[in-house]
């Protein structure tokens, strides 16, 4: 199935849905666009176009199944990020199809899974030019509908936080080089590549109310340097408790055996172990006052 068929199924179903209306051709509609995530080329202009098509119908016909259209995309976003050279990906985010690109991006990280955005982070700080253009493309979005702030935040969260450049095969940016002549590259560079696009991210919360630094303890696989970098960007997040586990960020960090990075974060605000916080005190108030004994 070529490009130009894909494009040409698609004005159909389009054609289709316009004359005769979403509630009697919803179903053919599923199929058929069920039918062209399977077998479009897996050319990275043919997943964004696929992306484009779902948004469409679920722009204009909010219900489960645009929904499910939407879900299965997102599903196809880190094949085509894999599957793709870096120059072509470097290409989408600088040309034409820069906007349908992060408008993409915004859906992938709204209904994709964690196991999809693992991939993906790790297919973007393959590169660092590939990488330095994904995050300028966002932070310098004027695009109506996308919060530039919200999808890198996002981004930096899900994708990034537990991922170590060494692991990644980070290209093109050595930065310096040891003894051997060998290049030595920051393990946390990604991440302060995207506080220093956005200084603030580290203090925005998420829908969840979570920090950065929430995620970053809370990944068994963030390196003791990006959890550093995190902090550094928002020291006093070392303070606030996850409100998604009620843990301290130093908790998070030692139950994913991140001991250095649990000390440190514990020494910044002592008091979480020594006098308690206000809130649990609090707590421990409310218990006495009930208590029998107490009476």
């Amino acid at each position: 199935m070529s490009d130009n068929d894909t494009t040409e199924v698609a004005a159909m179903i389009g054609a289709m849905v316009e004359k005769h209306g979403w509630k009697d051709t919803m179903n053919v509609a599923k199929h058929s666009t069920t039918f062209l995530g399977k077998n479009a080329p897996k050319t990275l202009s043919s997943i964004l176009d696929q992306g484009g098509r779902c948004m469409e119908l679920h722009a204009t016909n909010k219900c489960s199944i645009t929904r499910g259209c939407l879900v299965n995309f997102a599903v196809n976003v880190a094949p085509g990020l894999q599957g793709n050279h870096y120059t072509i990906i470097q290409k989408c985010l600088t040309g034409g199809k820069q906007t349908l690109f992060l408008k993409c991006i915004r859906v992938f990280m709204e209904y994709g899974e964690q196991k999809g955005m693992d991939a993906v982070g790790k297919r973007v700080i393959s590169h660092g030019d590939l990488f330095s253009t994904l995050v300028k493309s966002i932070s310098e979005s004027t695009i109506d509908g996308i919060d530039s702030r919200a999808l890198l935040r996002d981004i930096l969260n899900k994708c990034l936080v537990q991922h170590s450049i060494p692991d990644c095969g980070w290209k093109n940016h050595g930065i310096s080089t040891d003894a051997n002549g060998s290049v030595v590259v920051p393990p946390s560079l990604h991440i302060r590549h995207v506080l220093q696009a956005c200084p603030n991210l580290a203090h925005e919360a998420d829908e969840d109310g979570r920090l950065t630094l929430h995620h970053a303890t809370g990944s068994i696989n963030a390196s003791h340097e990006t959890i550093e970098c995190i902090f550094e960007a928002n020291s006093k997040a070392a303070s606030v408790r996850d409100p998604v586990t009620r843990l301290y960020p130093f908790m998070l960090a030692g139950s994913n055996v991140r001991t250095t990075a649990s000390f440190k974060l514990l020494l910044a605000d002592p008091n979480l172990v020594l006098g308690g916080t206000q809130v649990d005190a609090g707590e421990n108030d409310k218990k006495r006052k009930r208590s029998p004994s107490m009476g």
